[in-house]
């Protein structure tokens, strides 16, 4: 994740001046979303990797969920436990956005380093 805040910074900083400001608030916004999502991707990661290590049984998903609740991680406060494919899935929509984010932030420093300015 440090690898890709630095590489935009160092492209936002080199762009500086050349493409309109229109373009850098872009890539600096593609860049907050992008790593904002990194982190929610990589503690389901770390999650994921914690519940390979462990039997299932030993894994207290309402637990999990109040912990989430507690840390501020998600909105609501958990009614149900949500199931393990649940969770799955949803990890792997956190990723897509992820990769979109990262996509489209490629896209805006391309276009405002090779842009008609």
């Amino acid at each position: 994740m440090a690898l890709h805040v630095v590489a935009t910074g160092v492209a936002v900083v080199s762009l500086v001046g050349r493409p309109p400001l229109l373009v850098a608030l872009a890539a600096v916004t593609c860049l907050a979303v992008e790593t904002v999502l990194a982190v929610r991707v990589g503690l389901d990661a770390r999650l994921f990797a914690h519940a390979a290590a462990h039997p299932p049984d030993d894994l207290d998903a309402s637990e999990l969920d109040q912990g989430l609740f507690t840390a501020g991680l998600v909105a609501d406060r958990p009614v149900s436990t949500r199931s393990w494919s649940a969770r799955i899935a949803g990890a792997r929509r956190l990723f897509r956005a992820q990769a979109l984010a990262a996509g489209a932030q490629v896209l805006v420093l391309l276009l405002g380093a090779w842009g008609p300015w």
